[in-house]
């Protein structure tokens, strides 16, 4: 839900940003393409996905001329979480920031986000001849780089040394996560009687199923029975003992594909 909000804000705040220089300039937009995606247009949303907070994404993306003539390119950034430069640059004063494409040929632009909470949308345009030519916006949802979900709660044994017999389940790895098994764990203490439970003593731990589709234990747990001394001084003692079981099921963020797409610029004369 919180990445879906995101995505909306970030194509609200895309498409208002209108200029009449924008929507008159001669050029019918640039083409990007980023891997096996190719989109023309003259507004582009890049889709991180989720992604850990202050940890930085570098992508290139390849922007190329489709029109018939050469085409001179400056990108400027507006976003203090952000930084943009052409990959390799043919400017005679060596700006980073300026390229010269011949007609057909597709140069790279890299594009270095640091993920975070700020203010402003991120986003950087393209200029040609002091005119814009297209809008590049830029959207993510943070998220942890792990996650825990903790079940459970406080069980009964069985009845002297019979075993009490439950089931204890996490549920479903959350979105964009992957279930970490080695940091999964159950955890557990006496909270009622004077006999220690843990799953090293007088209990059963056994995991059933640990993936994404779910965390599940089988629990048992055995109550006290001491029997009467030969010799006397105490009787049989048979008792239930009440204890606190935990399953600690971790996650490791999975990282996003971005994906690319156009956003219908809104008209200034609207």
């Amino acid at each position: 839900m919180r990445f879906l909000l995101f995505w909306v804000l970030a194509i609200v705040a895309l498409t208002s940003l209108t200029s009449v220089a924008m929507c008159s300039t001669p050029t019918n937009g640039l083409q990007i393409e980023m891997g096996n995606q190719t989109v023309k247009g003259r507004a582009f949303l890049l889709n991180l996905g989720y992604q850990q907070e202050n940890n930085a994404v570098t992508i290139r993306i390849g922007v190329r001329n489709t029109k018939p003539s050469r085409l001179i390119l400056d990108v400027f950034k507006f976003s203090e979480n952000l930084d943009v430069h052409w990959a390799s640059t043919n400017d005679p004063h060596k700006l980073e920031t300026r390229s010269t494409l011949a007609p057909g040929e597709l140069r790279e632009l890299e594009v270095r986000i640091m993920p975070s909470k700020v203010a402003e949308f991120p986003y950087f345009t393209f200029f040609s001849a002091g005119q814009p030519v297209s809008v590049f916006g830029i959207g993510y949802a943070l998220a942890p780089k792990t996650y825990s979900v903790d079940s459970g709660g406080e069980y009964w044994s069985g009845y002297a040394d019979a075993y009490s017999q439950y089931k204890l389940c996490a549920g479903p790895a959350p979105p964009q996560y992957h279930i970490d098994s080695t940091a999964t764990h159950v955890f557990a203490h006496t909270v009622q009687g004077q006999h220690g439970r843990s799953c090293q003593a007088y209990m059963h731990c056994v995991p059933q199923r640990i993936d994404d589709s779910d965390a599940c234990y089988a629990i048992e747990i055995q109550g006290h029975l001491k029997w009467a001394s030969f010799w006397g001084g105490w009787d049989d003692q048979k008792e239930f003992v009440k204890v606190d079981v935990r399953l600690r099921a971790r996650y490791n963020l999975i990282p996003s594909d971005p994906a690319l797409s156009t956003v219908k610029l809104k008209s200034a004369h609207q």
